[in-house]
C-alpha cells in the first residue's frame, strides 16, 4: 500500500503543481493542494508524538507545511492573477 500512496502523492503534487503554475483553475487547485498539505502535516509530521531526538525536525517540517498551506490559501482567495490562464480567459 505505501507504493500506491506514493504514486498518488506524486500524481497530485505534480499534476496540481503544474496546473497551479499555469494558472488553470487556480482557486480550486490551490484549495486541493492546501488540504493535501495540511493532511500531510498532521499525519506525517506529528511532532507531539515522536521521540525527543526527532521533535525539532518534525516541528520544522510541520511549520513548513503550515506556511505552504497558508500561501496556497492565499492563491485560493485571490486567484492566479492577470498572467494566468484563468486571467486571460476573463
Amino acid at each position: 500500500m505505501p507504493e500506491v500512496a506514493a504514486v498518488m502523492a506524486i500524481v497530485v503534487e505534480l499534476g496540481a503543481g503544474l496546473l497551479l503554475l499555469l494558472g488553470f483553475q487556480t482557486r480550486w487547485v490551490a484549495l486541493l493542494l492546501s488540504f493535501f498539505t495540511l493532511a500531510a502535516a498532521f499525519l506525517f509530521h506529528n511532532y507531539w508524538a515522536v521521540p525527543a531526538d526527532q521533535v525539532m525536525a518534525q516541528t520544522l517540517n510541520f511549520n513548513k507545511n503550515m506556511a505552504i498551506a497558508g500561501g496556497l490559501l492565499a492563491f485560493a482567495a485571490f486567484g492566479g492573477g492577470a498572467f494566468s490562464l484563468d486571467g486571460r480567459r476573463r
